[in-house]
């Protein structure tokens, strides 16, 4: 269970790749946090995927990175452009950087986000000139060797190669196809062994989009004539998103292979004998071509391709709202899996008591969730609700609120094992108390100048005031604005012409700028100007002519807001109940309760933008309006948000024994179902374990209390400048908008460019795990453990590693283990190839009344250079030292690893008394078939040798249970050859598991195994001797 999430960890496993300590398991799993409207199914299935570690996701910001180049990488250079205007009157040196910025011709400013997950290890980087920086860090070396192509090697020295799998297009003319996600294509062990990953076969696909805008005026035209209806107040855009899949068909490692099969694979067909999927297809003209592919039959085979394990996949389609010959309608479902060689089955079954509405229509919710049934159309999706205070319903809007009679359709509610034992799962919709605000817009006055006749004064009467606005009064404001308002009681009120009349006044307010000003004039008519806030110098001025009065203001005009709380359903599910059941009675139940929900996807379908309104005269300049854009779809996908919609911060898990409460770290506290800003990237600290608290009938058994830190060594490495040490990088968000500046009083118009900005932090640190601390409460006291970490982290050429761990005990007494890696001893071999979390120094102590001493000290030996005598080209321990605890200055060989074979099997050993044994492999180098003690391998006559590997080999390529009187004859004439030494012999069903080994007394055990490859009894001497051992399976719920 995913508690954190609040998702059931639904898995069917096949099988396990394991090589040199590195496990690939393969299986299926299930996404328990709703069904989408326009997901589209995988190969295996609606809310199915295939499960193989080994892959890298893409998360575009702005634009895509292979295609733009990201224009400010030093923060101090971009403040430069920001919160300024630029204009071409000046020769400014920014115009080309802005005008490209503003065109989206060259740059971006938004570095793209990607996401690893390894057989190893798991997390996210940036890419900086070809170098991938990792979030949160870890050492490992990435390198972006094309477009295409990423080569990882992790902190134990083991390489990946991950390439573009699949890629979108999303049909905007001159933007070429970008990879949204890489698969793994080898990975090659510190020892040298290879696994390859092939992909022989391709699918592609096209989904329907529409994109709806609605514009609505928020300016108040106070001067001037402009015609802001003119301008269209709603547009709809129909197009395609084109998609291309490579499809995973084989997997090579040193023991077999992995075959996956298709429904265009002979006699694989989905039903009806359709080898291509229905619900996906690509739509020329009237026509719609299928060439969607399911995953029906996984093979796991040995080298003589032996089957041993097969397993099939059966589908149908969900049922339908409409039946028609259009892809969107229909959704590839998996129903079961038959595992062929057990002949039993996984039965799955889903929530259809309503059929699914079309893809690509009108019936989601905020999130994208199902909200509605029953309408075909796709146009008319813009949220009813703006969640902007200016203007908060908009009337040709629907409801796109979370509906629970929907928001599970298409759900997985049981699955069936093939035990005849099944579990329910039972949901709800996500929750969480959300931030509701109501918002007032206040005028505060801040200056006055006033021009008004007195004393008998009637000729020319100028009078101007030049000020600033302190920053501190600017940043205690929300959303501050100025407001310039000139207001005239002079017979030319009402001109804007530059007219004579007998009593006049003009007014002007300017805000000087960086690289300018802006200026608002009026020739007499009264004006109302808003624009942002400044620290700037302001001035004002007034000019009178004869007996009248005017005055002109500047107000600040900034937000009042009232917040509230309420409990909100949001999009998406998680797991309310799990019931296990063995067939007939169930077995148990578990109940779940969250609390401190946290929105990391708030939606945002509102936006302020500026568009150009032109003057009724036709001449003059134009105005630039600001409007509230509203749209069908959501830029919350588009964020450095987390990709989890919400994630809780308390946890409670309970059954009829007692509960479990678990508490998560956030890296945010959102409760805002909507936002209008994009959020800092820092989401990799959230869902650290904090505590665990174990009780019983409301009393506490035990507690488990977690602390950690972050820390930003690594950051400055990655070639940005941020802010602050807490950056690895940074994202500047810009509206960049097209206006018309007028130069002095009465002047000009000159085009510029109004640049504002939201700078966006993207995080980075190191995760130490400081301290954890255990509570067990027994018989009314508290008995307290407590573990404390320290880490090697103040060298930012090294990589950070745990330094030691010391454990206080309740009694006191500390036990301190310390460890050293390659940097500290110095093996330059092991750091050239990354080798450098494998502890080569481990020294234990022990602290009691005072009193210090050591209780064991142990080194392993790597070579220093290749090639080795003893590991050949490889890097391997060479022997493994322990100390004398009095003097620990030299080291006593307590193993030496003599020497490997060429795919890195150790073949001779010798223990600190001097005792050698010699390890031969068969089985085409991948077993050990042969152990004799007290000899040395020079000794052991390679012809004898020979004879047993060759034995070995043939009976590798021999079908499974096949008979092994040639090994073992092979094995008996080996002893006699040797009868002075002690030898156990070993044989084996490659892929299965071994099937005797004979110890050195010559009493044989045979290991006999059930269809499914699973031990089923232990015998003596063979098939059919006395039983010693014997096993059952049953599904553990």
């Amino acid at each position: 269970m995913d508690m954190f999430r609040g998702r059931a960890n639904i898995s069917i496993p096949f099988y396990t790749i394991s090589v040199d300590g590195i496990n690939i398991p393969i299986g299926l799993s299930y996404n328990t946090g709703g069904i989408k409207l326009n997901e589209v199914a995988s190969a295996v299935g609606l809310g199915w995927s295939l499960s193989i570690p080994g892959s890298i996701s893409k998360n575009i910001m702005g634009k895509d990175d292979d295609n733009y180049s990201i224009r400010f990488k030093n923060f101090n250079e971009s403040s430069q452009y920001l919160n300024s205007i630029i204009d071409y009157s000046t020769n400014d040196p920014r115009i080309s950087t802005i005008e490209q910025l503003y065109n989206g011709s060259s740059y971006d400013t938004m570095p793209d986000i990607f996401h690893y997950n390894l057989p190893t290890i798991n997390g996210g980087f940036i890419v900086n000139n070809n170098a991938g920086y990792t979030i949160p860090h870890v050492d490992i070396k990435i390198n972006k060797v094309n477009t295409d192509l990423f080569k990882i090697i992790d902190e134990q020295g083991n390489q990946f190669w991950i390439s573009g799998k699949n890629f979108i297009n999303g049909g905007t003319p001159g933007v070429a196809p970008y990879v949204n996600s890489y698969g793994i294509d080898s990975l090659q062990t510190a020892q040298g062994k290879m696994i390859k990953f092939y992909y022989a076969k391709n699918q592609s696909y096209i989904e329907k989009t529409v994109n709806e805008n609605a514009y609505i005026n928020l300016t108040t035209q106070t001067g001037g004539s402009y015609n802001p209806n003119g301008l269209s107040k709603y547009d709809i855009t129909r197009s395609r998103i084109d998609y291309a899949e490579k499809l995973l068909t084989k997997i090579v490692f040193p023991e077999g292979e992995i075959i996956f099969e298709y429904s265009d694979d002979l006699e694989l067909a989905i039903e009806n004998n359709d080898k291509y999927r229905k619900d996906i297809g690509t739509t020329i003209g009237t026509s719609t071509i299928k060439n969607g592919l399911a995953l029906r039959r996984i093979k796991v085979m040995n080298k003589t391709s032996e089957t041993t394990k097969d397993f099939i996949l059966n589908y149908s389609y969900f049922n339908p709202q409409a039946s028609s010959d259009i892809p969107q309608d229909y959704r590839l479902k998996l129903n079961s899996v038959y595992d062929n060689l057990q002949k039993s089955f996984y039965h799955f079954t889903y929530d259809e008591s309503i059929p699914l509405p079309r893809r690509s229509t009108a019936n989601d919710d905020y999130w994208g969730y199902i909200n509605r049934i029953g309408n075909l159309n796709d146009d008319h999706n813009i949220p009813r609700e703006t969640f902007n205070p200016l203007v908060k319903i908009y009337q040709n809007g629907r409801d796109r609120e979370v509906n629970t009679l929907y928001s599970q359709l298409g759900i997985l509610k049981k699955i069936t094992y093939p035990t005849g034992g099944y579990r329910n799962l039972y949901y709800e919709n996500n929750q969480t108390k959300t931030k509701q605000y109501s918002t007032t817009i206040k005028r505060d006055e801040y200056e006055i100048l006033e021009n008004i006749y007195q004393d008998g004064v009637y000729g020319d009467n100028a009078s101007e005031k030049t000020f600033s606005v302190p920053s501190t009064l600017l940043n205690s404001l929300i959303e501050p604005k100025f407001e310039f308002q000139f207001v005239n009681w002079c017979d030319n009120n009402n001109d804007n012409t530059g007219t004579i009349h007998p009593t006049s006044c003009l007014g002007s307010a300017k805000v000087i700028t960086s690289n300018g000003s802006n200026v608002y004039t009026s020739n007499g008519k009264p004006f109302l100007n808003v624009q942002s806030a400044t620290t700037l110098p302001i001035t004002l001025k007034l000019y009178r002519v004869d007996e009248c009065g005017c005055n002109i203001n500047m107000n600040i005009l900034h937000e009042i807001r009232n917040e509230s709380t309420e409990i909100k359903n949001i999009g998406g599910l998680r797991i309310l109940k799990v019931e296990d059941y063995d067939g007939k009675n169930i077995q148990n139940i578990y109940n779940y309760q969250y609390n401190g929900g946290v929105i990391n996807q708030p939606f945002a379908y509102a936006k302020t933008v500026y568009r150009e309104v032109p003057h009724s005269d036709g001449h003059s300049a134009p105005a630039y309006f600001q409007f509230l854009k509203l749209s069908n779809s959501s830029s919350a996908n588009s964020s450095y948000s987390s990709s989890d919609l919400i994630t809780y911060s308390t946890v409670t898990e309970y059954n009829g024994k007692g509960e479990i409460i678990y508490n998560f770290s956030q890296s945010n506290e959102s409760k805002s179902a909507s936002e209008i800003t994009i959020s800092d990237y820092d989401s990799w600290k959230s869902g650290l374990l904090l505590s665990q608290y174990y009780k019983k009938n409301n009393d506490t058994l035990r507690k488990e209390i977690y602390t950690y830190s972050f820390k930003p060594l690594k950051n400055s490495l990655s070639g940005y400048s941020p802010i602050t040490n807490k950056e690895i990088s940074f994202a500047i968000n810009l509206d960049i908008t097209k206006i018309k500046k007028e130069q002095g009083v009465s002047g000009n118009f000159v085009d510029a460019f109004n640049v504002q900005y939201k700078y966006i932090n993207i995080e980075s640190g190191k995760i130490e795990n400081d301290t954890t601390e255990v509570i067990d409460y027994l018989n009314g006291k508290k008995i307290i453990t407590t573990s404390r970490n320290n880490y090697y982290d103040t060298d930012i050429t090294k990589p950070i590693n745990l330094q030691s761990t010391e454990n206080i005990l309740p009694s006191g007494e500390k036990i301190k283990t310390s460890y050293q890696y390659a940097y500290e001893k110095g093996n330059q071999l092991m750091i050239d190839k990354n080798m450098i979390t494998i502890p080569l120094e481990t020294e234990t102590k022990q602290t009691a009344n005072g009193s210090t001493k050591t209780l064991s000290k142990s080194e392993i030996i790597y070579p220093k250079t290749l090639p080795s005598s003893q590991t050949g080209n490889l890097v391997l321990p060479t022997s493994v030292l322990s100390y004398n605890l009095e003097n620990s200055s030299s080291g006593l060989t307590e193993l030496s690893y003599d020497q490997y074979d060429s795919k890195g099997n150790i073949v001779q050993y010798t223990n600190r008394v001097g005792v050698s044994t010699v390890i031969i492999w068969g089985y085409n180098g991948t077993q050990p078939i042969v152990k004799i003690e007290n000899a040395k391998l020079e000794g052991i006559g390679q012809s004898f040798i020979d004879n047993i590997v060759n034995a070995s080999n043939l009976d590798a390529a021999a079908e499974r249970n096949n008979d092994e009187t040639n090994l073992h004859n092979a094995f008996k004439d080996f002893r006699n050859n040797l009868s002075s030494y002690q030898i156990t012999t070993y044989s084996y069903d490659p892929l299965i598991g071994v099937r005797s080994i004979t110890p050195p007394s010559g009493i044989r055990e045979v290991y006999l195994y059930d269809a499914a490859g699973r031990l089923k009894e232990v015998r003596e001497h063979n098939n059919t001797g006395k039983l010693l051992k014997e096993f059952n399976y049953h599904y553990k719920n």
